[in-house]
């Protein structure tokens, strides 16, 4: 199946490339100035220092997390769709019912 990219897709594309290796060059830099093995402080024995998740961990405890948040948005604005649906239900018949009320 061949998807043709919009401009906004390539232009997201473009700045997440641009900025990727912007991150890229600047934790490279960081982590330079730091005695760093292993994931681990050098100099430190294993028992010493705690082990420090991995890149890709991360990501996807991030990505997991959003997912998490995005289910319960989702839920919560269905619920939000539900009781506007009921309230705008009930709010058609109130201005019947204050006619009524009003002429007799």
């Amino acid at each position: 199946m061949t998807t043709t990219e919009t401009p906004l897709m390539a232009a997201t594309r473009r700045g997440q490339e641009a900025y990727w290796q912007f991150w890229t060059d600047v934790m490279h830099r960081f982590f330079g100035m730091f005695p760093i093995r292993d994931g681990k402080p050098s100099g430190t024995t294993d028992a010493e220092a705690p082990s420090v998740p991995t890149a890709e961990k991360v990501v996807d405890d991030a990505f997991d997390c959003a997912d998490a948040m995005l289910d319960i948005q989702r839920a919560y604005f269905k619920g939000m769709l539900a009781v506007n649906k009921s309230v705008s239900t009930s709010a058609a018949w109130m201005p019947q019912g204050e006619e009524k009320a009003t002429t007799s």
